[in-house]
């Protein structure tokens, strides 16, 4: 397709007092994607490296002009998450914003009892997303016709009466096909200066998921991969390891919900990045 492109911006929480952040892995592998599906040409704005997250977007949408605006939240990070999708449409009424991540997946229609949210992403978002931006390229204003809306699996979006969920997609069975994240989109080392998920302080990491999904059924779990275990293949998993190493790290965090899931496979993946750095 022709010329697109997105601005994706990370939320973050603005009362936490907990320093740690992750890098935002979900965006930077979405990102990847429609590079590679849609030859999109995305900038990524995280709002934990950005103190001025607000101004950096108006000025975004006016220097980059991009087709769409996704943003990526927890649900402790809603709050800023809706000042951001404030400030889009103050900036540019008619752009479309989406919100996705485990806040869009856990409560859609809470989130959008926001206005300036257009549509929600649940669960997976390479391949919702992806198909979203092709219909509101495709159809300029039109795209929130909800009979159209309907025909995009893994949409919440309002219909004519109240918050509407279309039919829920499927999981990616093949994880090895997806592109690695798209790096190179942020300033990866200055999450090295923040504590992690891990107790292991501050030091040159990045995180990876070696599979998706868990088949347990755990009240507090946010089920954004869904209950059917997918892993990737030890030798996906140790070159994708190669390259980040080749970006200057030196520790990995496995950010599975259950890596373990099936040992013979998780072990045959550490042996094999045993294998590959032995001297």
């Amino acid at each position: 397709m022709g010329r697109n492109r997105v601005l994706l911006v990370k939320s973050r929480s603005v009362v936490s007092k907990v320093r740690g952040a992750m890098p935002p892995l979900g965006l930077l592998y979405i990102a990847a994607y429609l590079r590679r599906r849609m030859g999109t040409e995305v900038l990524l704005l995280d709002a934990k490296l950005d103190r001025g997250i607000e101004r950096t977007i108006s000025e975004a949408l006016r220097e980059f002009r991009p087709d769409a605006v996704g943003i990526s939240a927890l649900t402790a990070e809603s709050f800023l998450a809706h000042k951001l999708a404030a400030a889009v449409k103050a900036a540019e009424p008619g752009m479309p914003v989406v919100i996705g991540g485990p806040y869009a997946t856990s409560d859609p229609e809470g989130a959008l009892g926001d206005a300036a949210l257009d549509a929600a992403v649940i669960g997976e978002g390479e391949e919702t997303f992806a198909e979203l931006l092709r219909l509101i390229i495709s159809e300029g204003p039109r795209w929130k016709d909800p009979a159209l809306l309907r025909a995009v699996n893994g949409l919440a979006f309002r219909g004519e009466a109240s918050v509407e969920r279309s039919f829920p997609r499927a999981p990616i069975t093949d994880l090895d096909s997806l592109p690695f994240p798209a790096w190179d989109l942020i300033d990866y080392r200055k999450f090295w200066a923040f504590p992690s998920m891990a107790t292991l302080g501050e030091r040159p990491y990045l995180p990876l998921f070696a599979s998706r999904g868990c088949p347990y059924h755990c009240a507090f779990c946010h089920n954004i991969f869904g209950k059917t275990f997918r892993p990737r293949s030890p030798e996906n998993v140790a070159d994708e390891v190669a390259v980040l190493h080749g970006l200057g790290v030196r520790d990995i965090e496995v950010l599975d919900d259950i890596a373990n899931c099936d040992p013979e496979r998780f072990d045959g993946t550490l042996q094999l990045l045993l294998d590959r750095v032995k001297p």
